[in-house]
């Protein structure tokens, strides 16, 4: 697989904060009402939410197109807020996967759960040790119980394929009983 870089959302807006530690968290997120990741950039750069942007609020580091093509916006080494909680942002890599729904509601791609399921286990995973997998809706409730509940993220989210996928790799995990879609995650070497 190969990761696209596209440097427009990070040099027009804030790059990103240097993080106090490694990452060792996964967020994948949906974006309701675009294709690609082509789309949600253009979208991005026409300054509809430039506030929040340039305060490196709702920035992610990488967007997984329908197509199951993969860009990469910021630097693993810096943080932006992407879940609505900087504490727990700082050690975040947020993931975006197209949704052209505009509420967030379509199925993903099998080529997009595939490209996601090698940026995390082929290629994040081999800098860093990440030790949970969440989704944007647990983390909001997780750590932000103030957050505005809508619409879900990351939507219509198969997270079986999810449980798949880590025993397939030699994990052992853990699903927690009081968040959904909130995995630990231990390698079993």
């Amino acid at each position: 697989m190969n990761i696209k870089r596209d440097r427009r959302v990070a040099e027009k807006y804030h790059g990103g904060f240097e993080r106090p530690s490694e990452p060792n968290r996964v967020v994948i997120h949906g974006t309701g009402g675009g294709q690609d990741a082509d789309q949600i950039v253009n979208w991005m750069m026409k300054g509809e939410r430039s506030k929040n942007y340039n305060k490196g609020i709702s920035l992610f580091h990488f967007i997984i197109s329908s197509d199951g093509s993969i860009v990469q916006l910021l630097d693993l080494d810096k943080w932006m807020y992407h879940s609505h909680s900087g504490r727990q942002d700082q050690n975040a890599i947020g993931i975006e996967l197209c949704n052209s729904s505009v509420a967030n509601q379509h199925l993903y791609t099998d080529k997009q759960y595939e490209s996601l399921f090698w940026l995390i286990f082929s290629y994040i995973m081999n800098s860093y040790t990440i030790r949970e997998i969440a989704g944007h809706d647990v983390m909001k409730h997780k750590y932000s119980p103030r957050a505005k509940k809508g619409i879900e993220c990351p939507g219509n989210f198969d997270w079986k394929l999810l449980d798949s996928e880590l025993f397939l790799k030699g994990y052992t995990y853990s699903n927690s009983d009081q968040y959904d879609h909130f995995w630990g995650i231990k390698r079993n070497d």
